[in-house]
């Protein structure tokens, strides 16, 4: 039951004006599970769950051979060097840009689709549905690639 969205945020990164690219590259973000989680409801996340998931550090743009890309989503808590405020402010404001719609495809789903995307480049959400009357069958699948983006930002760090 319900849709689920894409948003492209390879194609926010290329439509961004180039004053906003400045800013945005070099810059790292921490990705904290627990904390996204719990911003709905502290009931959605355990003890254990944060202990396996720590916050960790994300370029705040990727690049790979398809282009850059935004890698921000609900998980992004801060971006650091900058002040809780002005942090929150960046991260809203290019996670605003990066889901409107012209950025965005739904889809609608029937027996036996298949969709795969690339996580470094794509955010998806799921539409609100019932429950008690939609039945939703997911398998999920991690194909092996490229390193982390916390390696690449170790690399630059040493040179």
């Amino acid at each position: 039951g319900g849709d689920t969205q894409y948003a492209s945020m390879r194609a926010a990164y290329a439509a961004l004006p180039d004053d906003d690219k400045r800013l945005v590259d070099g810059l790292v973000a921490e990705h904290d599970f627990g904390w996204s989680r719990s911003r709905i409801d502290a009931a959605l996340v355990t003890d254990g769950e944060r202990a396996a998931n720590p916050p960790v550090r994300q370029a705040v743009v990727v690049d790979s051979p398809h282009g850059k890309a935004l890698y921000l989503g609900a998980h992004a808590r801060r971006i650091e060097g900058m002040d809780e405020a002005e942090s929150r402010a960046l991260i809203d404001r290019l996670i605003a840009f990066g889901t409107q719609e012209r950025f965005v495809y739904s889809h609608r789903w029937a027996p036996h689709d298949l969709i795969l995307w690339d996580n470094r480049a794509v955010l998806h959400r799921a539409t609100p549905f019932k429950s008690s009357n939609e039945r939703r069958h997911m398998v999920r699948t991690t194909v092996a690639g490229t390193e982390p983006t916390l390696h690449a930002i170790q690399a630059q760090a040493a040179e």
